[in-house]
């Protein structure tokens, strides 16, 4: 009886704190830097890592992301053909942007994640465990008389592979962007894109549409992103407390046969 008691309080113990069944998080493209609300997620700055925010789930806080904005140049050819460059990151009213080279300070709708002006914005996405991406609401403030919201998205953890710390700087500066790569995620005017990604990964790309040099005209602004969250792995500290308790069991089993043996005797 004793043990039956003594199991049941370790496995109340235990449950909360290992792995949770898989659950969708919301992240919210605006930035309080008080509580996190229903519409607003709270952001922080990183240290060390310029232009980087942090936000945390708006119904998950242990999931967190940390984001940065890129560019890629869309030359097709010479020694800057495809290479990225680090951006500006943005929180505006209907979500994230970003701005750097050919994007005119901000001004006429170029603030978005766009592919105009000689460069294809994207965000990288670096959580604080593997998720799958669910799906992403982009509004779109149009550029020139296009209202395109065609978008790419890349697993970026399946190439660099695991990291020994989730919000510690990948830097991509002078990489080269292989369009090809990309998975699209097509689409007009402000929407909700479903992109369903298959693979669970910690590190994600999401980018204005990877289109041929000749259909640059795509931007929005990360409004809502939804992922499903893999399970939680259990801390250090919960893995020593369960084979300390599993310890225990063991040393009051073998007092329990070594007492039942004297008795028989």
């Amino acid at each position: 009886m004793k043990f039956s008691y003594l199991a049941a309080a370790l496995l109340a113990f235990a449950l909360p704190a290992t792995a949770n069944a898989a659950n969708t998080v919301t992240f919210n493209g605006a930035c309080n830097n008080g509580s996190a609300t229903a519409t607003q997620a709270k952001c922080t700055d990183v240290a060390g890592v310029a232009g980087a925010v942090t936000i945390q789930g708006t119904n998950d806080a242990t999931l967190k992301v940390m984001i940065t904005a890129w560019q890629a140049n869309q030359a097709t050819g010479g020694q800057d053909a495809n290479k990225i460059t680090a951006a500006n990151l943005g929180a505006y009213s209907g979500g994230f942007g970003v701005t750097g080279l050919g994007d005119l300070n901000g001004g006429s709708n170029y603030h978005q994640i766009d592919n105009a002006g000689g460069y294809t914005d994207f965000i990288m996405l670096q959580f604080s465990r593997a998720v799958q991406l669910t799906s992403a609401t982009l509004n779109v403030y149009g550029i020139g008389n296009s209202s395109d919201s065609d978008a790419a998205i890349y697993n970026l953890g399946a190439l660099i592979g695991p990291q020994p710390s989730w919000n510690g700087a990948i830097n991509l500066n002078g990489a080269t962007n292989d369009t090809s790569i990309w998975t699209a995620a097509d689409g007009q005017g402000s929407r909700t894109a479903m992109l369903n990604t298959s693979s669970f990964s910690q590190v994600w790309l999401i980018s204005a549409a990877q289109l041929p040099a000749n259909d640059r005209d795509d931007g929005f602004k990360l409004g809502q992103l939804v992922v499903n969250a893999a399970p939680q792995v259990p801390e250090p500290a919960t893995w020593a407390m369960l084979i300390m308790g599993f310890g225990a069991i063991g040393a009051s089993l073998r007092r329990r046969a070594a007492a039942t043996t004297a008795a028989l005797a």
